[in-house]
């Protein structure tokens, strides 16, 4: 859908039960200094005052030419499916992933479409994240401090290389969330795209800040033997696009469970041994 007043980046948040979030995650899309963006906010049948407050936001980006559009849903579909809407009524280049609960540096933005502009043959771009931010966070970040690095289908297939909000990949490719899967659903769409197409990471500061860690006890991911199952899912649709990783299946689903075992282990050692 390409046309002269398309801008370059779509960027897409699912939205549930985020009252206490959302205005952070929406800041820092205005603190952006690359301004050639649109926003859309799926709420995924929010029971709190989610919905409103993005809706009260909308004067504030219409003010700076930015359109923050809102989607609300009258069921809860999960995150992959709100993924997948969002990305049915962008118009933007890329589609730039970021969470209710998470948030951005002042030139993510910029900084990734600059490496598009230079890379031309990306489909699928990431960049490093931090559960923690200091003073130094705002900080102008400029592109010689990152370093573009390939990231293969089996590398991705084997460690997760970064957190969904960290992710941009082409608008007009086929790929989309699996609307049935509810744990992994970003890998799994990252590995497939990985599988066809050209995907690179930035070796550089973080870019994206997780308003909860990936293992904590609140988020998605705490639900550790759904992830498992999730993740053996990942392994199956890749088997299926490149058969020759059939007689791999039980060891990757060995590796699963070892990952599981030793991340239950430090996260023990962090608790009652204080450190690890």
């Amino acid at each position: 859908m390409a046309n002269s007043n398309q801008v370059f980046f779509s960027v897409i948040i699912p939205c549930y039960n985020a009252a206490t979030t959302i205005d952070r995650c929406l800041n820092s899309c205005l603190d952006q200094t690359c301004r050639d963006f649109e926003v859309i906010v799926i709420d995924d049948a929010s029971t709190d005052t989610s919905s409103e407050m993005v809706r009260a936001r909308q004067p504030e980006f219409a003010a700076v030419s930015i359109r923050l559009e809102l989607i609300t849903l009258s069921e809860n579909l999960g995150q992959a499916a709100a993924r997948n809407l969002g990305w049915e009524k962008a118009s933007g280049a890329f589609i730039a992933f970021l969470d209710a609960d998470d948030f951005w540096h002042c030139c993510k933005l910029a900084t990734v479409r600059h490496f598009l502009q230079m890379n031309p043959t990306l489909s699928l771009l990431a960049h490093r994240y931090t559960e923690r931010h200091g003073h130094e966070w705002q900080r102008q970040t400029e592109p010689s401090a990152f370093i573009l690095k390939p990231v293969s289908f089996r590398r991705l297939l084997f460690k997760n290389v970064a957190a969904c909000p960290c992710w941009v990949v082409r608008a007009s490719l086929d790929e989309r969330f699996d609307p049935q899967m509810r744990f992994s659903e970003d890998r799994d769409l990252w590995v497939r795209v990985a599988h066809r197409h050209r995907c690179a990471i930035l070796h550089g500061p973080p870019l994206t800040c997780l308003g909860r860690p990936q293992h904590s006890t609140g988020g998605i991911s705490s639900q550790k033997l759904r992830l498992r199952s999730g993740e053996i899912r990942v392994y199956l649709h890749a088997a299926r696009l490149e058969p020759a990783l059939l007689p791999m299946l039980p060891m990757l689903f060995l590796y699963s469970l070892l990952k599981t075992i030793r991340r239950e282990l430090l996260l023990w050692l962090r608790v009652d041994g204080g450190q690890y």
